[in-house]
């Protein structure tokens, strides 16, 4: 990791389109609503379970952003390929088309190593931590997420012991730089890794669901390798508490 100036990406308010229903009374019932109580949105369930939405910035849900947590999520920081991609479709007016659910997938020509891509997770995995766990606090958990999508490939989630770790690591990583690319992370609402990965796929390493998957597919670092970071760590904050 290097140092550089780098603003951290701004937070990006989200508006919830409003609902449509046959009833003619409806929209000025919820008009009257809106004027005489405050309006709750909607949570987006996959942002709040694995911090992040295939939607982005045009999800109607909210995309809750906590001021406090020990998870940070560092945005497509693992160099993973992009094979599928969901792409919103639009009318001649430029609106989005609500017909087939307003998007389609998309298989992308990307030329996948598994066995290298394996390789380079080693390497990233011990790489980023034991920069971030010397540089901010311990770690009690770091995954890669490996699928072939572009709102989870790439992603990198960072549990510490603390919360006052990854607000540390959050706000200087956003002025740093990685494998000659700008960190952008942010404090993430993710508290359990467990129930964000996908259980098919961390039992057997297929999904069904495949690049479409809106829960994690985990790439884990070779087992030997994760064991002896994390009693090095354990060893390391031992002598440091002393």
């Amino acid at each position: 990791m290097d140092n550089a100036s780098l603003p951290p990406m701004p937070l990006i308010l989200r508006k919830k389109n409003d609902d449509t229903r046959d009833n003619s009374n409806y929209q000025q019932r919820h008009a009257n609503y809106r004027r005489n109580s405050h309006h709750v949105q909607e949570r987006c369930p996959f942002w709040d379970k694995v911090g992040a939405c295939r939607h982005g910035n045009k999800c109607v849900r909210l995309h809750t952003r906590p001021k406090k947590s020990k998870t940070v999520v560092f945005w497509n920081l693992f160099p993973n390929p992009v094979r599928t991609c969901y792409k919103k479709t639009t009318g001649k007016d430029g609106t989005e088309d609500v017909t087939n659910n307003g998007g389609d997938f998309v298989v992308l020509d990307a030329e996948i190593d598994e066995r290298k891509l394996s390789q380079e997770a080693d390497r990233f995995f011990q790489d980023i931590f034991v920069e971030l766990s010397l540089k901010y606090g311990e770690i009690d958990d770091l995954i890669i997420c490996g699928n072939y999508n572009p709102h989870l490939g790439g992603n990198v989630l960072v549990k510490f012991k603390d919360e006052r770790s990854a607000a540390k690591s959050y706000q200087e990583c956003n002025d740093r730089w990685y494998g000659e690319k700008p960190i952008f992370c942010e404090l993430s609402p993710v508290s359990y890794f467990e129930d964000a990965a996908c259980k098919d796929f961390s039992v057997s390493g297929r999904c069904d669901r495949g690049d479409q998957c809106n829960l994690i597919h985990v790439r884990r670092p070779d087992y030997g390798l994760r064991k002896k970071l994390f009693a090095s760590q354990r060893a390391y904050y031992k002598d440091t508490d002393r």
